[in-house]
């Protein structure tokens, strides 16, 4: 190893003050394994130990203690640089292309107003936004193809980081019958015939397939579709539903004759969350961006 870098010297310091690698993984939100790999290297660049294993964790060897003052005050110098950086930032002068991989649910829920805002504060900015597919956020942002991943990802460990951005539920959408606002009953929703989206939300359909297991019930889809632009005609001419998260249902009810109602599973609400990488965790320009993607969902 020629080189070491900031996530290296964080690590170390993590062990440092925790003595314990597990409290160190916990404490940088990784794991035991990538935290130990990266020990391993900096035990190869330094030529020493670094931290013997003790009964309770690890101790510092004579050579860790005279390190870890001199990375502390490097790490702290390069945080202040950064933090300046980030404070001069000029948003109009952006010429970056931020790169979002995320679903077509969040798509369509965030990514017109998000386009708007950066065309009025970084007008010389673009947005890629990608399609997730089945890819989880590791694989779009561990090998640097997606600058921030838009998702309801269960825990991700270092070195990723996510902010909550809101919560959603799950409603039935229908033809408006005038029973928007109300329940349907838990017989009437499996009776009835339904629409399936599964290629672009499969965790949307995996979370109502186990319910209905759970519960020994099934639900007949008549109509599988690849995508949601077609769900607002098909439900206005036909007596099938929808399951779909309720911000997303309310854009979609909007212009069309649709009743929303209350699922009768009782789906807890998720959160939906931005997960980024430490290569760009201190930069300014993308410290920004996560900003205004926060500040969009937040005016939703």
């Amino acid at each position: 190893m020629n080189n070491l870098d900031l996530i290296q010297l964080r690590i170390f310091l993590a062990v440092f003050r925790e003595g314990n690698v597990s409290r160190a993984a916990l404490a940088l939100d990784s794991n035991q394994s990538t935290v130990s790999k990266e020990i391993a290297k900096l035990r190869l660049y330094f030529d020493d130990a670094l931290f013997l294993r003790t009964a309770q964790g690890v101790e510092p060897t004579h050579k860790a203690r005279a390190l870890a003052p001199r990375i502390e005050e490097a790490v702290a110098l390069l945080d202040d640089l950064l933090l300046t950086d980030k404070q001069q930032l000029d948003p109009s002068s952006l010429t970056l292309r931020f790169r979002i991989a995320t679903t077509e649910y969040l798509s369509y829920l965030l990514i017109p107003a998000l386009t708007a805002h950066l065309q009025h504060l970084a007008p010389l900015s673009s947005l890629e936004v990608l399609d997730m597919a089945d890819l989880g956020a590791e694989d779009w942002l561990l090998g640097g193809r997606a600058d921030l991943v838009l998702s309801s990802s269960a825990a991700v460990s270092y070195p990723l980081f996510r902010q909550e951005l809101f919560q959603d539920r799950y409603v039935v959408v229908m033809r408006a019958c005038g029973r928007d606002g109300q329940a349907m009953g838990l017989d009437e929703f499996c009776s009835r015939s339904h629409i399936g989206v599964p290629g672009h939300n499969g965790s949307r359909e995996r979370r109502l397939a186990d319910a209905l297991q759970t519960r020994q019930l099934q639900r007949r889809v008549q109509a599988s579709l690849p995508h949601f632009l077609a769900v607002p005609a098909l439900l206005e001419r036909t007596d099938l539903v929808i399951s779909l998260a309720e911000r997303m249902a309310r854009l979609l009810c909007a212009g069309h004759k649709l009743d929303v109602l209350t699922h009768p599973l009782e789906l807890a609400p998720f959160s939906v969350y931005q997960i980024w990488h430490e290569r760009t965790r201190a930069s300014g320009a993308y410290a920004w961006f996560r900003e205004q993607v926060s500040q969009v969902c937040r005016e939703l």
